[in-house]
């Protein structure tokens, strides 16, 4: 899983730089010769810039308890992390789905009385247990509300 994660986000910065290499290689060669040196250089720092700073969370592991939910996920350098989320604080819950080439991944966005965050699913069995955490917490929510 670790391996997919780094193949999706190092794969825009790859790509700008062996176009950068190309061209500095062969100046003649194929679509290198289409950009300048600057541009591609400009394209590969922004693309290693926007990789730190862009929050992607890619969900591995989903744990649910009576009172919390456990989220196990990896950032786009493929670090391992861990969030609580209480079932007291979420508000709302959406499963979005994948949309061929326009969105890359299917997406969780939990919304809590503070904050909204997004996961996005690269496992079809995480998919299964988000589907079914969704109907369980929009259940508990329209429990709760009425």
């Amino acid at each position: 899983m670790k391996i997919k994660v780094l193949a999706y986000s190092f794969s825009i910065p790859l790509l700008w730089a062996t176009i950068l290499l190309l061209r500095i290689i062969g100046p003649d060669f194929g679509i290198s010769r289409s950009f300048s040196y600057a541009v591609l250089f400009g394209l590969l720092i922004g693309s290693l810039i926007s990789l730190f700073y862009i929050d992607r969370k890619y969900l591995i592991d989903l744990l649910v308890d009576d009172e919390k939910i456990t989220l196990t996920y990896l950032t786009p350098l493929a670090r391992k992390r861990q969030i609580l989320i209480c079932f007291s604080t979420l508000t709302d819950i959406k499963l979005t789905k994948r949309i061929f080439l326009i969105r890359d991944f299917a997406s969780i966005i939990l919304i809590s009385k503070d904050n909204q965050t997004t996961f996005y699913l690269l496992n079809i069995n995480n998919r299964k247990a988000v589907e079914q955490l969704t109907q369980s917490i929009t259940e508990r929510l329209s429990q709760s509300r009425a």
